[in-house]
């Protein structure tokens, strides 16, 4: 029997599948319909494509890469650390309820994966602390038994529900042409700038991380101004448009295609719903 998890845990699920093994299968088909952006290097049309793939139908997605994904990798835990659910019903009200989840710090996370592990049964073994008001106690036990110096990070959030309901492939489509014809009128007005995206647009790589200094090297423009061309490029167009192209995948899977079989589901971690799935 299929069954529905939430769009954030079906995201999820996707992130820990180590890229290197999407990497080796060589997912084929172009990004959005039936062209690829000239501007986007192999690594990210691989993840596009493989992104594209899981959301056919995430069910046989996962049912082979399964063997890939530890869910206790996850550094953000709610109370009990209860495993994540699924749901019978796609209008279930627990698909879109509020929890709230504790964050382990950097300076655990340092630590390694023991020190993690009893991090969180420390916390859930003192969680009345929090309930009673005194997260200044907590920390000062934490800080003692872990012998650092840090604060305790709370947060909440609704649940994703499985679709963006208000978002159809429609509504999708024309974002990516609205931010398509905005790139196209941000190049039209500097020929600079499309020089520099088709010989290093597929690059931008290199101004987000540490590591790659050498300069960028073109007849006519300093570094500093290809930088500057990059990174405009980068944080206004490419990125919004990777996202864009995720978000148009997801819209046109369908809620029908989202379910995912119990039997999968129940491999990897999850639990039924109490509301909805467990009987």
């Amino acid at each position: 029997m299929c069954h529905y998890i939430t769009k954030f845990n079906r995201k999820r699920l996707f992130s820990l599948i180590p890229f290197k093994v999407l990497l080796d299968c060589k997912f084929e088909g172009e990004v959005y319909k039936d062209s690829t952006p000239f501007w986007l290097n192999k690594i990210e049309v691989a993840k596009l494509l493989a992104y594209q793939e899981y959301c056919k139908n995430p069910g046989q997605f996962l049912s082979r890469y399964k063997q890939y994904i530890d869910l206790n990798r996850n550094h953000h835990f709610t109370r009990y650390d209860v495993p994540p659910a699924y749901h019978s019903n796609p209008r279930c009200e627990n698909l879109r309820s509020s929890y709230t989840y504790i964050v382990v710090p950097e300076q655990i996370k340092e630590k390694g994966a023991e020190v993690i592990k009893q991090y969180k049964e420390f916390v859930r073994e003192n969680y009345d602390l929090i309930e009673r008001g005194k997260t200044d106690v907590l920390e000062f036990r934490i800080n003692a038994k872990f012998q650092v110096k840090t604060k305790l990070i709370q947060g909440s959030r609704p649940n994703s529900g499985i679709t963006d309901v208000d978002i159809e492939h429609i509504d999708v489509e024309q974002c990516i042409k609205e931010k398509v014809t905005e790139l196209g009128e941000w190049i039209k007005g500097d020929s600079s700038k499309f020089n520099i995206i088709k010989k290093f647009g597929r690059q931008t790589y290199k101004i987000e991380k540490s590591g790659y200094d050498e300069p960028f090297i073109m007849l006519r423009y300093t570094d500093k101004y290809i930088r500057e061309v990059l990174k405009e490029f980068n944080d206004n167009f490419k990125q919004p448009l990777i996202d864009l192209f995720n978000s148009y995948y997801e819209a046109t899977s369908g809620e029908e295609k989202s379910a995912i079989e119990s039997d999968i589901l129940d491999q990897l971690g999850f639990h039924p719903c109490t509301k909805c799935a467990a009987n």
